[in-house]
Order: structure tokens, then C-alpha cells, then sequence
């Protein structure tokens, strides 16, 4: 790739250039197309046509979002290449500007959903990582459904992992995950010039690459972890919000891209439709939080009201007090499809949306998918369920298990899941849930212990 010179005035009329320079995570053929078209039209000539587009008041940029009529569902265009700060080269707005719609939307209270409507190649690196904080953030306070039309790649896909569904529509281009970096070595092109270059620096790697300089072994190195440390957030944010292992995660970190059905076979989306079934999704999930509302804090913890948290079917609270929300009690409390997909890997991605859409919780969820598993109505098991989900065995020759003896091994499959130790898991249990871990003793114990069990909790 052929670097591009920009004149000294240039540089002086464009805010925030800069931004268009550095790691990309982004599709190679946008980036060879965007490269082209500058080298074609010239950077001075882009520049006049884009300071006579905004003097006749013909925006390049979209709207940062729509609300649909009646539904109180924001649509966010994320379309074009990405830039931290927004570009004549593109109509994306910037992910600073992104962000602060996207963190105004998770506040708002006339907000039911957010739809992110992704077109994009991915982009500049320079501030997505923090993008996709938000939308993951955001997808904790209410539904974020993304909504994949066409291309979703690169850093336009890492921000899309973080929804709670991702729709694509079946020529969607999913995936290039992945980030790099170009750098030039002129030397031989300055030496042919009789020009020989020299870097006075204050370290080894300051001033690396500079025009007509000698790139080295080590400088290579150094380039490349630089690059691996960014590609690093990115896989860490695919694990996170698709509930997808490292070595998954890796094996499709390769740049490759997948069409709309692949990518679903792969993990990376969860259904294919077009923008009325995402929609439609977006609207079932804000029915469902309306049945059964979140109580979580996604930017800060909030002061809520709260009766306690009821563990499926125990009958039973675990508290009772005005104050914040415990980590336990909100994620017993709260079901999304990001929780969803880390505890139950094995489970189709309708199966865990109708989870969602019925209300369950992760416990709920995990019982009716163990359920399902050992009916043969559906298919799984074997080396690839995770223990957690295994069923456990109750204590030594007790009575026939009860609500409260699932409801106690359910939280513990629930901790143990999100990659709790067991002792602590059930030490934890115990310790937030005393009346349920007494109802669990009484149950899963002979009648003659009762009076034991009775003197430990002072009955």
C-alpha cells in the first residue's frame, strides 16, 4: 500500500486528521477502495468538494438516531467507515458521537430499545473499544438488538457483539476479525534518490518507519505487539458478549468473512432476517422486560427498591431491603441473551431467545435446557455441556427433591457457570439465601436430621 502525502495546509484545515492514520481494524477491500479514491481524487480536491458540499448545507452524516413512531425503539445508524471523530470521507459520525447517543438512549425513560443498524467495513480502532463498552453497558439497562444489513465487519462486527441479538440479512458480509497495521520501509526508494535519512531519538523505537528509513527485525516486532495488544480487546470483547471460548474466538480471528447463514453456523450472529424481523425481536424483548423488569446499573450502580429476589420456584425472598442490588440478586433477577450464551454455549440461539421471551431465569433456563437434553427433545450433552449444567446429586439417601432443592442447586449451577468454584459458589448461596439453603437441607435430608438442621439456623 502506497502512502499518501498530505500538504502542511491541509493538515492545518482538517480537524482531527490524525484520525484517519494509525491500526485499522477494518475489511481490506473498503480500505483499498477508500485508498484509491484518494489517490485517484487527490486529498486537495477532496477537500474542496467537501467544504462546497457544507457551505451549501448538504450534510454527509446521518442522523445519530430515529425513534419508530410508538414503539420506543431508537434506531442508531452505524454505516460507513469508522473514525473517532467524524470525516468528509465518511457519513459515520464519529464513536464519540456514537457513544453519547448510545449512553443518552440507555438513560432515557421514553427509550424502551436500542437498534443499532450496522453498514459498515469496520474502521479506525481509535475509540471502538469504548463504543462497544457502552453498547454492552447499555444491553444491561434495556434491549440492544444489532441489526446487520449488508456488511458488519471488522470493528463494525465488534461492536455488534455486544448486543443482546444480532440479526444479518442473508447477503450480509459477517466477521474480518481482526486488526492490522501498514508500515513502509522507503529506504531503497531514498538511497535511489541519493537521500539518506537520520532519526535522532530519545529510544530505540521513536521515530521508527519515518520516510526513508530503514525498518528493522526488532522495529517489526515492536509494530506487532502493538497490533496484538489491540487485536487483544477485540477478542476479548467477541468472547464476552457471544459467549464464545478464546480458542473459538481465535480460530475465527483469521480476517475472513462469512456470509449470513455461515456466520450464524460459526456463533457470530443469532438470526437471519432482514430489518422487520429485527424489529420484531427488538419488540418481543421489550414486552418481555415490561413482564418482567431488569434490575440492573449499567453506567454506575443505581439506588433501587427491592423486595428481595425470589429463586425459581422456592417461594421464597432473600432479602428484603431498600439499597443497591447486590451482584447475586441482579443476576438472578436479570435474564439476557449475553448471560444466557456464556451459560448455556450448547443451546441454539432460538432456544435461548424464547428463554428470554418466557421470562426465565439463567436457573430457570439452564433446568429447561438440562430438561430438554434428557427427554431427547432436543439434541446436545456429552463432553461439550459444561459441568455446571450437569445434574447434581442430592445428599446421601434423601426424600424426593423439591422446589427449594432446585431453586438452591440452580443459583449454584448459575455462579459455578460464570466460573465460580463450587465451595464458594455454595458457601455463597448459603451465605445471601439462609431460609433457602435451610429449606434445601430439610428437603434433601432424611426427617430424623430436622432437628439438627433446625438447631444450626437457631429454629
Amino acid at each position: 500500500m502506497k502512502s499518501i502525502e498530505i500538504p502542511q495546509n491541509v493538515r492545518l484545515g482538517v480537524p482531527r486528521i490524525e484520525d484517519l492514520f494509525g491500526a485499522y481494524a477494518i475489511h481490506e477491500p473498503a480500505m483499498r477502495s477508500l485508498h484509491s479514491y484518494l489517490e485517484s481524487t487527490g486529498i486537495k480536491q477532496h477537500i474542496a468538494n467537501a467544504n462546497a458540499r457544507q457551505a451549501t448545507d448538504q450534510k454527509n452524516t446521518t442522523p445519530a438516531f430515529t425513534m419508530i413512531e410508538g414503539s420506543g425503539i431508537a434506531v442508531v445508524p452505524i454505516v460507513g467507515v469508522m473514525t473517532k471523530s467524524g470525516t468528509s470521507l465518511s457519513p459515520f459520525p464519529g464513536t464519540t458521537a456514537t457513544r453519547s447517543t448510545i449512553r443518552g438512549l440507555a438513560r432515557a425513560d421514553d427509550v424502551s430499545a436500542i437498534l443499532v443498524n450496522i453498514d459498515s467495513p469496520g474502521g479506525s480502532t481509535k475509540g471502538v473499544s469504548d463504543l462497544a463498552n457502552d453498547i454492552a453497558s447499555a444491553a444491561k439497562i434495556k434491549p440492544v438488538v444489532a441489526m446487520i444489513e449488508d456488511l458488519g465487519a471488522s470493528a463494525g462486527y465488534w461492536v455488534a457483539s455486544q448486543a443482546s441479538i444480532i440479526v444479518a440479512n442473508p447477503s450480509a458480509i459477517v466477521g474480518s476479525i481482526g486488526t492490522y497495521l501498514v508500515v513502509e520501509d522507503s529506504s531503497e526508494g531514498a538511497a535511489q534518490h541519493g537521500i539518506k535519512v537520520h532519526v535522532l531519538s530519545t529510544g530505540f523505537f521513536k521515530g521508527a518507519a519515518e520516510d526513508g528509513t530503514v525498518v528493522t527485525d526488532a522495529h517489526l516486532a515492536e509494530f506487532q505487539r502493538f497490533t496484538d495488544s489491540l487485536q487483544e480487546l477485540f477478542t476479548k470483547a467477541v468472547m464476552d458478549g457471544r459467549g464464545l471460548d478464546r480458542k473459538t474466538v481465535e480460530s475465527l480471528s483469521t480476517g475472513a468473512v462469512w456470509i449470513g447463514s455461515h456466520a450464524k453456523n460459526m456463533g457470530l450472529v443469532d438470526r437471519i432476517g432482514d430489518f422487520d424481523l429485527a424489529l420484531s425481536l427488538t419488540e418481543e424483548l421489550i414486552a418481555h422486560r415490561q413482564r418482567r423488569p431488569s434490575s440492573v446499573a449499567g453506567f454506575g450502580t443505581e439506588e433501587m427498591p427491592s423486595a428481595g429476589f425470589s429463586l425459581p420456584d422456592a417461594g421464597m425472598s432473600c432479602g428484603g431491603k431498600t439499597g443497591k442490588v447486590t451482584e447475586m440478586q441482579s443476576d438472578m433477577q436479570r435474564v439476557d441473551l449475553i448471560s444466557l450464551k456464556k451459560a448455556l454455549p450448547n443451546a441454539s440461539a432460538e432456544f435461548r431467545e424464547q428463554a428470554v421471551i418466557d421470562g426465565l431465569t439463567v436457573a430457570e433456563a439452564q433446568t429447561r435446557y438440562m430438561g430438554a437434553l434428557e427427554s431427547g427433545a432436543i439434541q446436545g450433552g456429552g463432553p461439550g455441556v459444561p459441568s455446571a449444567l450437569m445434574p447434581m446429586a442430592s445428599g446421601g439417601g434423601g426424600n424426593a427433591r423439591g422446589g427449594a432443592a432446585d431453586s438452591f442447586d440452580g443459583a449454584i449451577r448459575e455462579l459455578t457457570a460464570r466460573g465460580m468454584d463450587r465451595s464458594k459458589a455454595v458457601a455463597k448461596v448459603s451465605k445471601e439465601c439462609p431460609e433457602l439453603h435451610r429449606a434445601y437441607l430439610l428437603e434433601t435430608n432424611s426427617g430424623h436430621v430436622s432437628r439438627l438442621v433446625d438447631s444450626k439456623f437457631g429454629v
